[in-house]
């Protein structure tokens, strides 16, 4: 029989591991002499502890190796199969974060300052209650929040400090100089449409979001950044953008305090 010592050199496991192991029942010395405490190992467990190194150089955690060592060889075969499948996807996945690592160093050594700010997304199903109208300018969009605010209220739809603020801009006109907008608040479900008001379930869909603090004005610097991000990384614009208003004027009087997130759906192009 061997000792701890000479097993664990024989078997590249250290002597605190090889106590570990005995601890949870994975590989146990054959013999623990009562008197002194010494474990002694059999010659033939060599074989179980190269096993328990080749899985874990495998990425095996030891639960997973504890189970192995007990299954049948269809059993283990289709463990090994099982884990092959989700290595290969966290190779995908470390690829993609390397890629996207490398352009993030690349835009930000070109002093783009929201190289670090724009995540990809899934933003859930909503139900909306929502007034759409065209406007002359930006700066006239309080008047459909009021106007909105003012129809929920006499309709009695039910929204709350916590619904989500959303404005979609559909369309601007070059020869009317007008941009149609439309106003959201999130409701808890969909209701029939009343008065000025509509009633909309936003779909599920994955966004490049960007949240970013201050004034408007940036939105400008905002989408041109977004437009090179989306081309760098092969994505592309699949339906209207959309803000979302986390801090609004309604919320603050300075314009240093507005907190703001743009929401543009994004599909993979198509190679």
């Amino acid at each position: 029989m061997l000792k701890i010592g000479e097993f664990a050199s024989l078997s590249s496991i250290s002597i605190y591991m090889l106590r570990h192991y005995d601890k949870i029942g994975m590989l146990c010395p054959q013999y623990v002499d009562v008197n002194n405490g010494y474990r002694y190992y059999n010659i033939e467990q060599l074989v179980q502890a190269n096993q328990i190194v080749s899985m874990k150089n495998l990425g095996f955690g030891l639960e997973e190796i504890k189970n192995a060592l007990a299954m049948t060889q269809e059993e283990l075969e289709a463990l090994l199969n099982e884990k092959l499948q989700s290595k290969i996807l966290e190779a995908k996945i470390l690829k993609h974060q390397i890629d996207t690592l490398e352009k993030t160093i690349l835009l930000q050594q070109n002093a783009e300052e929201y190289a670090l700010s724009i995540v990809l997304k899934t933003m859930p199903e909503m139900h909306m209650v929502s007034y759409r109208d065209t406007i002359l300018e930006f700066s006239e969009e309080g008047r459909l929040w009021g106007e909105l605010t003012k129809e929920c209220e006499i309709y009695h739809i039910a929204v709350n400090t916590n619904s989500v603020a959303m404005a979609i801009q559909h369309m601007i006109s070059s020869q009317k100089n007008e941009i149609d907008v439309e106003v959201l608040l999130s409701t808890n479900k969909e209701q029939k449409a009343c008065g000025n008001l509509k009633f909309r379930k936003l779909p599920e869909r994955q966004v490049a979001s960007i949240i970013f603090k201050g004034s408007y004005s940036q939105i400008g610097r905002i989408n041109t950044f977004v437009a090179r991000w989306l081309e760098t990384n092969h994505y592309e614009i699949c339906d209207k953008a959309f803000s979302i208003y986390y801090n609004s004027p309604r919320e603050s009087q300075s314009e240093d305090q507005f907190v703001t997130e743009l929401c543009f759906p994004v599909c993979e192009k198509s190679s």
